[in-house]
């Protein structure tokens, strides 16, 4: 399992995915919209961003290697849904890919990863 993402909530910041399949990057280059969903429990989101909604929160430049990069500044997180009156909070994230051939909701991309909510 890859170690967990560190978002600071008051700053500024990023990090890149990159999408495998057998250990090797898939090309997403046809990917209409991805989604990222933070949860607690699947289908219940606390928030999403998508590529189409929100495209100044990604950079989706190399999706042909199979990298999505999430971009946040100190406005994009509300402190009372992620750190809800704490100082640290964990939450999962997981992604949706949308393609023509695999519609909204999209396929749901296995690699769960853990995200670490930070004053």
């Amino acid at each position: 399992m890859p170690a967990p993402i560190l978002i600071h909530v008051d700053y500024s910041g990023e990090f890149t995915v990159v999408f495998t399949q057998d250990g090797s990057p898939v090309d997403l280059s046809d990917a209409e919209c991805i989604q990222m969903e933070i949860f607690d429990t699947p289908g219940s989101p606390l928030g999403t961003f998508d590529t189409d909604s929100d495209p100044d929160n990604f950079d989706t430049s190399n999706l042909g290697s199979g990298e999505l990069t999430f971009k946040w500044t100190s406005s994009t997180f509300v402190n009372e849904t992620y750190l809800n009156g704490a100082v640290t909070a964990q939450h999962s994230v997981r992604f949706a890919v949308e393609t023509g051939d695999w519609a909204a909701p999209g396929r749901v991309i296995p690699n769960y990863l853990v995200a670490v909510f930070s004053e």
